[in-house]
């Protein structure tokens, strides 16, 4: 159960940084933002596995 941890991260990380590279190229407004998202869906996916753990 825990070696399959990291693969949600990993996934939400390659959506950011491949998925949405326009976002990325634009102002520092826009990378706050991108930080924000990628937090919030870092955040569901621990809930996901916390709750898949638990």
């Amino acid at each position: 159960r825990t070696a399959r941890t990291p693969i949600p991260i990993r996934l939400g990380i390659r959506t950011i940084t491949e998925g949405r590279p326009d976002l990325a190229r634009k102002g520092p407004e826009t990378k706050i933002n991108v930080r924000d998202s990628f937090l919030s869906s870092l955040l569901s996916h621990l809930n996901l596995i916390l709750n898949h753990i638990f």
